[in-house]
């Protein structure tokens, strides 16, 4: 009999109860609630903030702490602090030389020239010491050969290679650049005390002299 219950295709539900009933009118089984089953809760999980959003619950004083302290250590390391200042260094060369009548000269040539040796480089060996891809180092070498201050030429020992060397304009501009860091130097020191450049330069030095 189907009296008092609403059958479905192989359930019935109880129309008195409303427990479910599983099979066929002859052997119908009560399947057991799903609130009578012991399912773990949910671990609620705070969602992250969308970019630009502030998070709901303020840091405390100890992590604007661990971030200050994280933050210093990351300005203040040695490794920043050489990167720092091979930045700037290489941005002020590039602008003095730039007022010096070397036009179109940029910070990134300047860290191709300091990598040239004087009889010529190749440019993997360029790329290798700026810490640079070959094809990143050719388009830095390539910009400087068309500005007229480098040559790139077939290597003897190998012709699939490009040995970069100076052109005569180039020599002018590595002469040019020294007289201008010169002058760098001199207003660092006007800076510092007397004998902290030099204690400076040695501590470097004897900090990464080549074995």
């Amino acid at each position: 009999m189907r009296f008092g219950s609403t059958v479905v295709p192989g359930h019935a539900v109880s129309a008195l109860d409303g427990r479910i009933w599983a099979g066929s009118s002859m052997d119908m089984r009560p399947i057991k609630p799903a609130t009578d089953l012991h399912m773990p809760a949910a671990k609620k999980i705070r969602p992250r903030p969308k970019p630009g959003e502030v998070a709901s619950t303020p840091p405390s004083a100890d992590d604007l702490q661990r971030l200050a302290d994280l933050r210093d250590e990351r300005r203040l390391n040695l490794r920043q602090l050489i990167l720092r200042a091979h930045r700037s260094l290489n941005r002020r060369i590039a602008e003095k030389l730039v007022e010096r009548g070397y036009g179109s000269i940029k910070p990134t040539h300047i860290t191709v020239y300091s990598n040239i040796d004087l009889e010529g480089t190749r440019v993997s060996a360029l790329a290798e010491r700026a810490n640079m891809t070959v094809q990143g180092m050719g388009q830095l070498t390539a910009e400087l050969e068309q500005l007229g201050y480098l040559r790139r030429d077939e290597d003897p020992v190998d012709r699939r290679a490009k040995v970069v060397t100076f052109s005569d304009a180039g020599w002018e501009l590595m002469l040019a650049s020294f007289e201008v860091l010169r002058e760098i130097e001199a207003e660092i020191e006007a800076r510092l005390e007397p004998g902290d450049l030099d204690a400076l330069r040695r501590i470097l030095q004897h900090m990464f002299t080549e074995n």
